[in-house]
C-alpha cells in the first residue's frame, strides 16, 4: 500500500471517529447516555461508601468491646493481686520490696495471659 492511501485511510478514520464522537457528544442520545452512566457512578459511589462506612462501624464496635474485655480482665487481675498480696502477707511477712517485685511478675504473667486469650478469641 502506498503512502498516499495509508495517509488517506488514516484520514478517513480520524474523520470516522471524530464523527462519532461529535454524535455522542452532541446528540441527545449521546447526552442521555453520559447522563445514564453518571447516575449509574453516582448510585455505585453512594453504594461503595455505605459498605464502607459500615465496615468502619463494624470495626469500630469490635476494637471498642476488645477494649472494654481488656480494661474487664485487667480490672480482675488487679483485684486477684490484691486478695493474692493481702493474703500472704497476713500468712508472711516480705519486705515491701520483694512483695512489689513478686506482683509486678506475676501481673506481667497475667497480663501475658489475657493478650493470649484476646488473641485467640478475635482472628
Amino acid at each position: 500500500m502506498g503512502a498516499n492511501k495509508r495517509g488517506f485511510l488514516s484520514f478517513l478514520a480520524g474523520a470516522a471517529a471524530g464523527m462519532a464522537a461529535g454524535f455522542w457528544l452532541n446528540s441527545d442520545r449521546g447526552r442521555d447516555w453520559r447522563k445514564e452512566t453518571a447516575e449509574r457512578a453516582k448510585s455505585k459511589g453512594a453504594d461503595l461508601k455505605t459498605k464502607v462506612d459500615e465496615a468502619v462501624e463494624k470495626v469500630s464496635e469490635r476494637l471498642s468491646e476488645t477494649a472494654d474485655r481488656l480494661k474487664d480482665k485487667a480490672t480482675e487481675t488487679v483485684r486477684d493481686l490484691k486478695d493474692k498480696y493481702r493474703d500472704r502477707l497476713k500468712r508472711k511477712k516480705y519486705s515491701p520490696h520483694e512483695s512489689f517485685e513478686s506482683g509486678v511478675k506475676k501481673a506481667n504473667e497475667r497480663l501475658s495471659d489475657v493478650e493470649a486469650e484476646v488473641d485467640e478469641s478475635h482472628p
